[in-house]
């Protein structure tokens, strides 16, 4: 067994708000913390646990890009994992030593999923870009799935004959090689997110 140090950041604004929304404390324990170790019956152990108030201008504080970068949040893993969905398929954050940071561990059948933020323009032009190394293999098939649910108001002329849309893009379908085991960047091709969908008749979901 090894230790695994794990460190988090929640970022709470001057004004108490958290994605725009505004949280004052009610009470000493208005913030619970809740540590769970997902799909395992196995225990753990918890050493030195510590919570910190960072301030804004020290030098461990998250930059704007940190916190929202394009339409990702926490494209780096600079805020650990847990603005990723928990997912049984998930994979889990290491220390890499070339990188000198936490990176993303993708296993064999693991996979990323996060909810895209409100600054997603629709019918604008995207592209996802992520450096990558391989260990323990000498290829991967890789897939980029964006899905949007759409509450559907208009089953004749809306986007599609259903109340609910499920709607995908494919931006990238490939194969990564090792390479030696070393990192590589890997670029997908460029897409618009799903047209104007403001201008269809209902609501992403």
């Amino acid at each position: 067994n090894q230790w695994t140090r794990i460190e988090a950041i929640h970022t709470v604004g001057d004004d108490w708000t958290w994605d725009s929304e505004l949280l004052p404390p009610e009470k000493c324990n208005h913030y619970q913390l809740r540590i769970r170790a997902d799909a395992t019956t196995a225990g753990y152990y918890l050493d030195d646990f510590k919570v910190e108030k960072v301030a804004s201008g020290s030098a461990s504080a998250l930059t704007a890009r940190d916190v929202s970068y394009g339409f990702l949040k926490n494209p780096d893993f600079a805020m650990s994992f847990q603005y990723w969905k928990a997912i049984s398929a998930a994979g889990d954050t290491v220390f890499d030593a070339d990188q000198g940071k936490e990176v993303a561990r993708l296993k064999r059948n693991r996979r990323l999923m996060q909810n895209i933020v409100a600054e997603a323009i629709p019918g604008e032009k995207y592209q996802f870009a992520f450096w990558a190394k391989l260990s323990g293999t000498a290829s991967v098939k890789t897939n980029i799935i964006v899905r949007m649910r759409f509450e559907n108001d208009d089953i004749v002329n809306g986007p599609c004959g259903r109340e609910i849309c499920n709607i995908f893009l494919r931006p990238l379908t490939t194969t990564i090689e090792s390479k030696g085991r070393q990192w590589q960047r890997i670029v997908s091709d460029e897409f618009t997110m799903f047209g104007n969908y403001t201008k269809w008749p209902g609501q992403p979901s």
